[in-house]
């Protein structure tokens, strides 16, 4: 069975680091592997190092036209990134793990770090305290009051979309879901099989994902709006007036 272009290009890519001692296994991961790819789409490779190794790199490299990012981590390293994307509410670095194809693995480690992946997509997130949804809320009400008065100025498209930025991570974080990289958000909301693919849950909330979807659509004040205080009232209601936030003093 002859090669895809693609897979030609990475068996080049990898030939200077397969027979090297420090270097254990490589998984390829991303759009080409789960076939989402599209003409400026790179190829990802997780290249494991041994645990003696006392350094990491990260990488850039173009092999017949194709760009490789490429990220070369012993497992301690590639662990405390499952550890500090799980904290922050995303799991992109076991993601790649558990999705990826596995290339080479000369000690098994590239298998066990799958599996480890694979456990990590399966964690469920904690919901956020007090202290963090009362400020988020605070700034998603500041933000849209400002925004009422700039409809038709220059930097109205930048603050409208600071703005559903905001709500997006605030809520997200609110409902104890996973926050995945801007360029996967629409895809995430909407499509089935990219979800499927990606082994990403679906936001439970369709009415905000409604919501969301006809801001993005339709940029105006009104739309922003809805959503804002949609959001607002879901994460527990919000009043600018008698509102205060007390926290210990440091």
């Amino acid at each position: 069975m002859s090669m895809e272009k693609w897979e030609v290009a990475l068996d080049k890519f990898l030939n200077k680091w397969q027979d090297t001692k420090e270097v254990q296994a490589a998984i390829v991961t991303g759009s080409y592997v789960l076939g989402t790819a599209t003409p400026s789409s790179d190829i990802d490779v997780q290249i494991v190092l041994a645990d003696s190794v006392t350094w990491r790199e990260r990488g850039n490299e173009i092999v017949d036209g194709i760009l490789f990012e490429y990220f070369a981590n012993p497992p301690k390293s590639i662990r405390g990134y499952f550890m500090e994307d799980f904290k922050n509410g995303r799991r992109a670095a076991a993601r790649m793990f558990a999705t990826g194809k596995i290339v080479f693995d000369k000690t098994g480690i590239g298998k066990t770090l799958q599996e480890e992946g694979k456990k990590e997509l399966k964690k469920v997130f904690d919901k956020p305290a007090f202290t963090r949804i009362e400020p988020n809320k605070y700034h998603i009400w500041e933000m849209l009051d400002g925004i009422k008065d700039s409809e038709g100025s220059k930097d109205f498209r930048f603050q409208y979309y600071l703005l559903l930025d905001e709500i997006w991570r605030s809520y997200t974080n609110f409902l104890g879901a996973e926050m995945v990289a801007p360029s996967k958000m629409y895809k995430m909301l909407n499509s089935n099989d990219f979800r499927s693919k990606y082994q990403i849950d679906s936001l439970p909330d369709s009415r905000f994902i409604g919501l969301m979807n006809k801001a993005l659509e339709v940029e105006n004040t009104p739309n922003i709006e809805e959503l804002a205080n949609y959001t607002l009232i879901q994460m527990g209601g919000f009043k600018i007036d008698g509102w205060k936030f007390r926290t210990p003093a440091e």
